[in-house]
């Protein structure tokens, strides 16, 4: 484990990686963290500052430069802003006379010089003659390589009684797995779960940092194999667990929610890492991405690229919700967040265009993703064409492919069923795999809600016509919802079965709305109380539930129906 852990280390970047997980191990070493990385702001060399015992050693003040990787000669004094005798001479001549807190004025002073690497002989007889002539009685200076970072991690965070052994075999086994995302993700979730399982009320905080760590770790060794897919399934297990642990303590319990802020920010550093560097470029590439797939089947390029879809969606669903929790006179911000809504649905429309996969749903389940999709682009009224014409095409193609026998929604969700369908082209096996469906429900509320009389009535005759044995269905929330939801612990919610598809769409969402209002156990859940609304699209998504339609009821109030 000592050797991941140094490899890990080594790989970590400065920004958003070696300054993230330090305050949670110092804190976890027992020290008080004063001062944490900010962007924007001067830090005057200063990355992380704590006050306290060490051990043995008598309490004292820790002053933290950090850089990445190892430290060379290019890295001392070469001119570059980020150099590291520069940041030393800010800490001397200006953090410590002018920021320092008044109240460890009279404490000893470390200067930690940390690194995920270590010290290359080139600039050692420089850092070592710079340390001897600045320290003091009251300032000395210390050197926190990697080496001694994983060693510290080992024994404050990986120990025996805290984690054990079979718990760190299941990280080695999923880093040793990352060429077979699937494979990896069942061994990191099995961590997860295990360590999700061993939380007591003392320690919580702690079992958060080892979440926060392992999926830290995850992410370094798939960023390293150039292959992101078990990080990012990894990702939404550890951010969904870790909401299960702190949805019901109080928010004044700072310490337990800065470690869940704290794996909220990788579970975005990794989706943004993964749509912007190995996605939005190819958007634009027509096939781009169905090519990328490097399968002949489908099948694999239909999921896939569905899913990726939706994963878009959902990202910008979250940067969409974010003015939750800033002023609502900081237009600044909420500008900022404006141009990048528009920026990911952009995207998400070129993907649509230049993958035609997107027009085709080859089991109802995909309802799903199709759903995050076209309510994430029906929050701009910019998108209304484009939405309408892409639900007509998916409509038609949908009905064509099960006319003339072809793929098409079914019940059909196993794999190498779905390799296969359909298996006769008859009518009536038609009608064996399509007994039940949420897809045709969730397209006439779409089509009702939205105006689109042509598509909704051609819809409507269609399901009349031809699916008069199909059991049209949706799925609420429950009491035993918000039990279960984040972690699929058992089955939850309750089925409207038997939905009558109506001629007159206002019938249509009268019902959906007194079903909606029929509970209150959507609104009660812990993620839609506190703000978190899209932890609960992420829940549905990775689980494979119907997303609830009392997200829609923002476009009943405000849209009239148009």
């Amino acid at each position: 484990m000592r050797v991941i852990l140094q490899e890990y280390l080594a790989s970590m970047k400065e920004r958003d990686g070696l300054d993230a997980i330090l305050p949670d191990l110092l804190a976890q070493m027992g020290l008080i963290v004063f001062s944490r990385p900010s962007t924007g702001g001067r830090q005057y060399g200063v990355d992380v500052a704590a006050v306290g015992c060490l051990g043995d050693i008598p309490r004292a003040v820790y002053l933290f430069s950090i850089k990445a990787g190892e430290i060379g000669r290019s890295d001392w004094n070469s001119g570059k802003v980020q150099d590291l005798q520069p940041s030393l001479d800010e800490i001397l001549d200006v953090y410590i006379p002018t920021h320092l807190p008044k109240e460890y004025s009279e404490l000893p002073i470390k200067i930690c010089i940390c690194c995920g690497g270590g010290i290359r002989e080139a600039v050692r007889l420089n850092i070592t003659a710079y340390e001897k002539k600045k320290s003091t009685d009251k300032v000395s200076f210390e050197e926190w390589t990697g080496d001694q970072l994983a060693f510290f991690i080992e024994k404050y965070f990986l120990r025996e009684e805290l984690v054990p052994e079979f718990l760190q075999s299941d990280l080695r086994r999923a880093l040793a797995l990352l060429n077979d995302p699937d494979a990896a993700t069942s061994y990191f979730s099995s961590l997860i779960y295990d360590l999700h399982e061993s939380v007591t009320e003392k320690n919580t905080v702690t079992v958060l940092r080892q979440m926060s760590l392992c999926l830290w770790i995850l992410f370094a060794w798939c960023e390293k194999e150039e292959n992101l897919g078990a990080a990012i399934a990894g990702a939404e297990l550890t951010i969904l667990f870790a909401w299960n642990i702190v949805k019901n303590i109080p928010q004044k319990r700072q310490s337990v929610w800065r470690v869940f802020s704290s794996i909220f920010g990788q579970y975005s550093l990794i989706m943004n890492s993964y749509l912007e560097d190995k996605i939005f470029p190819y958007v634009s590439i027509e096939n781009g991405l169905t090519v990328a797939v490097r399968s002949r089947e489908p099948v694999d390029v239909n999921r896939r690229i569905i899913d990726l879809g939706s994963l878009i969606a959902l990202n910008g669903i979250w940067f969409a919700s974010s003015k939750n929790f800033i002023a609502q006179n900081d237009y600044e911000n909420y500008k900022k967040i404006d141009c990048k809504v528009y920026e990911i649905q952009e995207m998400l429309k070129k993907l649509i265009v230049n993958n035609r996969t997107l027009l085709l749903s080859y089991s109802d389940d995909q309802s799903i993703d199709f759903f995050l999709m076209i309510f994430f682009l029906s929050l701009s009224e910019d998108n209304t064409e484009f939405v309408k014409d892409w639900i007509t095409e998916l409509y038609v193609c949908s009905k064509y492919n099960y006319l003339l026998c072809k793929r098409y929604p079914s019940e059909v969700k196993r794999y190498e069923d779905l390799l296969f369908h359909p298996l006769e082209r008859e009518l009536s096996y038609n009608k064996d795999v399509t007994r039940s469906s949420i897809f045709y429900p969730m397209l006439a509320m779409f089509t009702a809600t939205f105006g689109y009389e042509n598509c909704y009535n051609d819809l409507i005759k269609f399901c009349k016509e031809y699916l008069e044995h199909c059991n049209m269905q949706y799925w609420f929330p429950d009491k035993e919802t918000e039990k279960n939801i984040y972690i699929n612990s058992a089955v939850h919610g309750v089925s409207l079965t038997s939905i009558p598809l109506e001629s007159d769409k206002k019938e249509l969402l009268k019902l959906l709305k007194k079903e909606c209002s029929a509970t209150s156990c959507y609104e009660e859940l812990s993620a839609v109380l506190l703000g978190y609304v899209p932890l609960v699209l992420l829940a549905c998504r990775k689980y494979r539930y119907p997303i609830p339609l009392q997200v829609m009821e923002t476009f009943w109030g405000n849209m009239n129906c148009r």
